[in-house]
């Protein structure tokens, strides 16, 4: 039943647009709080309840990966679409993190998929993104520094989720911490060079990261 179930979620998220996927993720981080009953199921998709949301959440973050990686190559589109598209790709990635931490979803695969799939989509942001944020920065500064600062909250939540994992030796997820920390690595220091190329270090503070569990507690 799972397995069918998987199937259908795949297909129906990977036919959606990033935009799409985030206004079905704006309606899902409001209604999956009733998942703590389990005969409850999720009014904007009511083949998922308690028992498979977490194959939803897989889907959704590997839909996310994919559509990403298309529409950056999509010919013709503008830097406005393609910012659009990345303050669309930073929120959903915001509502996977909220979820993903959340007690009541609290699963293994869901911390997984979502470290794993966020590695690719780094990558394309560094690739894709900061080259047009770097041209737009002076007369779109406001929009580059939300989508910036989202983006900062799911790599914080990733690293602190690579501390807590190597400190309780989870093995599915410290298999991916070297990938992770390495596109980390290149994020910041390509972030640092479009503030310091266009004399705006106040415009947005990177910080240190510090060793924390996905919660924000310090470590015993």
């Amino acid at each position: 039943m799972n397995q069918d179930t998987k199937l259908v979620l795949e297909k129906y998220f990977q036919e959606k647009k990033v935009k799409e996927l985030h206004e079905l993720m704006t309606n899902v981080v409001d209604e999956y709080a009733g998942l703590s009953d389990r005969n409850y199921h999720l009014p904007c998709l009511l083949m998922v309840n308690h028992s498979n949301f977490h194959i939803m959440f897989v889907s959704v973050c590997i839909a996310l990966q994919q559509n990403v990686e298309k529409e950056v190559k999509q010919q013709g589109a503008s830097e406005m679409e393609h910012l659009r598209l990345w303050k669309d790709t930073t929120s959903i990635m915001f509502i996977l993190m909220n979820i993903s931490r959340n007690e009541l979803t609290k699963h293994n695969t869901l911390l997984c998929a979502f470290l794993k799939t966020s590695i690719p989509i780094l990558r394309i942001f560094i690739a894709q993104a900061l080259p047009i944020f770097h041209l737009i920065f002076n007369s779109k500064t406001e929009a580059v520094v939300e989508v910036l600062k989202t983006m900062q909250y799911s790599t914080r939540f990733l690293h602190h989720l690579c501390c807590q994992s190597k400190m309780l030796k989870n093995l599915s997820v410290v298999s991916h911490i070297p990938s992770f920390r390495l596109v980390l690595e290149q994020l910041i220091y390509k972030v640092k060079a479009i503030l310091v190329s266009h004399n705006r270090n106040d415009a947005f503070f990177l910080g240190n990261l510090k060793n924390k569990d996905i919660h924000g507690n310090n470590p015993n």
